[in-house]
């Protein structure tokens, strides 16, 4: 079959962007007789160096202009037909809403947030996320009528999209993600490792978390618990955030420095994926309060680093970290301080968590998850694929 695959987030190295770069890594290492064609920005097509490696094989489409929805319901649908297209894979959460007649769809959707209300998140969203909400409501309400073959990164997102969009639990396929192989343990004292925490002035002990500025990430909760966790208690280890913008670090500092621990709160911004690993190995701790996740990612990462994990009682992440992590509920500052200092204070509890962590991320595989997607792919368009079976096994029989 000619497979196209949506792949204009290849160069997003977060979120969903993480999603597709690994799974085209791990689809491309996987025998197969399909054509591969993946359609990305017309600025990446002309400088493939700015995107992974891909095999030699594998045709760039460029969609041109700028602006994400129109390239998706525009510009796609023509090229699809331009480059006679069997099979179209839309891996985040949305897709064209008119397509050719013979493209069977297959969509991954993640998670469901834009139809849950706002409150059930937190905070306010900011106009583009509102419009993104918009955008995303749409779009997945045709899902029913168009998509050949749905599927998802958690049995709680699958939950959530049969409830809110009416779509059969049976007919959803689960292909969970997996930390990419570059999140490993490295041993402490290492170079890379005595790099990092000299530059980023952490040489002592240090908790991570991953800031964001939507609410749902839930970076102030960690904040507070942080300042609670020193007031509370006679330990001294800092806190360090990695990905938070200028604006909103800016407001965080102003309230850790009326705490009077400005010194002790690192606001590392966009770090390199090189150094968010040793990062990882490098904390005493990772801090996951999400309000909610369709898988929960980052938790896996800091698990197959060695990191102790505490995390969120909501969304997918309960599923992805199973017993391996302190589990709490998000919207309660007072019980993630309380894991935070349980989990300092106690070396033997680092260590089983630590082993724990190595041990579930082990369970995931991106290997598994490229071989249930490109099946996926084939059940999609079952007529096409088994004419060109019983044509090749004819071929096979002739010669």
């Amino acid at each position: 079959m000619r497979i196209g695959i949506d792949a204009r987030l290849l160069t997003y190295r977060r979120g969903m962007g993480n999603y597709v770069c690994s799974l085209m890594g791990s689809i491309s290492q996987l025998p197969s007789r399909h054509e591969f064609f993946l359609f990305v920005n017309a600025a990446d097509a002309r400088n493939p160096q700015t995107l992974p490696a891909i095999p030699a094989t594998w045709k760039l489409v460029g969609l041109p202009g700028g602006n994400y929805a129109v390239q998706e319901q525009i510009a796609l649908p023509a090229l699809l037909l331009r480059n006679r297209i069997d099979v179209l894979h839309c891996p985040a959460n949305t897709f064209p809403l008119f397509l050719p007649a013979k493209v069977a769809l297959v969509v991954t959707i993640h998670d469901v947030m834009y139809l849950m209300p706002q409150r059930y998140l937190g905070g306010r969203s900011s106009v583009y996320q509102r419009f993104g909400r918009a955008y995303r409501r749409l779009v997945v309400s045709r899902l029913r009528h168009r998509a050949a073959s749905l599927l998802t990164v958690s049995n709680r997102s699958a939950e959530d999209i049969a409830a809110y969009l009416g779509v059969p639990r049976a007919t959803i396929t689960v292909t969970y993600e997996a930390a990419p192989p570059q999140f490993r343990r490295i041993e402490a004292g290492s170079e890379a490792l005595n790099a990092v925490r000299a530059r980023r002035n952490l040489e002592r002990s240090f908790i991570l978390a991953l800031g964001g500025i939507d609410p749902r990430k839930n970076t102030d909760a960690v904040l507070m618990a942080y300042l609670a966790f020193r007031r509370r208690s006679n330990l001294r280890h800092k806190l360090a955030i990695v990905g938070l913008p200028d604006g909103a670090t800016a407001r965080l500092a102003r309230i850790a420095e009326r705490a009077g621990l400005a010194q002790d709160v690192k606001f590392l911004g966009f770090v390199s994926e090189d150094e968010l690993v040793s990062l990882y190995n490098s904390a005493s701790m990772f801090v996951y309060p999400s309000r909610y996740e369709g898988f929960g990612l980052p938790v896996l990462e800091a698990m197959s680093c060695g990191t102790p994990v505490i995390a969120s009682t909501a969304g997918a992440v309960p599923e992805v970290a199973g017993d391996a992590a302190i589990l709490v509920d998000p919207d309660n500052a007072r019980a993630l301080s309380d894991a935070m200092i349980a989990l300092a204070s106690d070396t033997s509890m680092q260590r089983a968590l630590s082993a724990k962590g190595l041990r579930r991320a082990g369970e995931f595989s991106w290997a598994q998850c490229a071989r249930q997607t490109v099946e996926a792919y084939e059940r999609a368009h079952p007529h096409e694929y088994s004419i060109r079976n019983r044509s090749t096994a004819v071929s096979a029989d002739t010669r």
